[in-house]
């Protein structure tokens, strides 16, 4: 991939991978800017960087809202929505 992909899961969470071989600026509307490592995902909560994970680990914010488990309900409340609207069996 020539530049991140940038995917917004709800009003509160964005995410971008970064799969180039450099790290990179990644500054998702309305969001504070950071360099995301290559072959990392850069999390933004409320616009501010929440954490950055690999394969080979990472971290998240830990406060009362922006954290892991906010995180993961986030990402499958927005893969059941994609899947109902795809039609898509879970």
């Amino acid at each position: 991939m020539p530049k991140p992909w940038i995917y917004t899961l709800d009003k509160h969470w964005i995410f971008a991978v970064n799969a180039t071989k450099e790290p990179m600026e990644i500054t998702p509307d309305g969001t504070m800017g950071w360099k995301v490592d290559p072959f990392h995902a850069g999390i933004w909560f409320n616009g501010w960087a929440a954490g950055s994970f690999s394969p080979y680990g990472g971290w998240i914010a830990a406060g009362t809202a922006a954290n892991e488990d906010n995180f993961i309900a986030s990402l499958d409340a927005e893969i059941k929505r994609v899947r109902e609207f795809q039609k898509v069996p879970a």
